[in-house]
């Protein structure tokens, strides 16, 4: 992003610049902490007061990540479907880090409620939620985030594959955003996931759409 702007200040009239703000700890250091009420309260601040025009959310997922209920060789998942804020009997670091991804995924969602009030553009990245996988069926913050009330700020909720965003693989992800030319894109599938029948745990739990089966590319990669 740092690029792009600098990019676009280069080309353009000095009265039209760019400004970016990467909201990151391996950037920004303990100032960048939203683990940090205080930190948290600043930064929701200047949202409320529509200091940007612009607003990227994109949350921690990997303790969301199917890969763990994919692949027996990486770490035991954390959450699952029925227990989306944390598996009982975890491990003091496992809760730890439960803990401290569920703060910033409650903080990402308190954002796009500040941009939307604001009236600022705004857009939440995070992995689409596709259902029942090999060893169990994982949580998303796409199950949790409260979908009626997002909407009626006038935030849409779709999907996409990222390939045909111009990335190296499909990597389906889910947006919620109120950016016109998102919304207008043809390759943005609106809707929330929807999925068949399943029991409480989530068995039989398979994924509906809104994204199609299969990518432009047919599921290869592009390139």
């Amino acid at each position: 992003m740092h690029e792009i702007a600098k990019r676009f200040n280069s080309e353009h009239d000095a009265h039209c610049k760019l400004e970016f703000v990467n909201v990151d700890i391996l950037r920004g250091g303990d100032n960048h902490d939203l683990l940090s009420k205080a930190r948290r309260d600043a930064f929701l601040e200047q949202i409320g007061a529509s200091h940007f025009d612009l607003v990227v959310v994109a949350p921690p997922c990997s303790s969301w990540s199917r890969a763990l209920f994919h692949d027996a060789s990486y770490p035991r998942p954390c959450r699952n479907f029925e227990h989306p804020w944390g598996l009982q009997g975890l491990a003091a670091e496992e809760k730890n880090r439960v803990s401290e991804a569920n703060v910033l995924a409650n903080v990402a969602a308190e954002v796009m409620v500040h941009v939307a009030t604001a009236c600022t553009l705004a857009l939440l990245e995070f992995p689409e939620d596709l259902g029942e996988c090999r060893f169990g069926v994982p949580a998303s913050l796409w199950q949790v985030l409260p979908a009626t009330s997002l909407q009626d700020l006038g935030l849409i909720r779709g999907a996409v594959f990222q390939c045909e965003w111009g990335a190296s693989c499909k990597k389906p992800t889910g947006f919620l955003t109120n950016i016109g030319k998102v919304l207008q894109d043809p390759s943005f599938y609106k809707g929330w996931p929807n999925f068949s029948k399943h029991d409480q745990s989530g068995k039989g739990r398979q994924y509906l759409g809104p994204l199609p089966k299969q990518c432009v590319h047919g599921g290869k990669d592009p390139l």
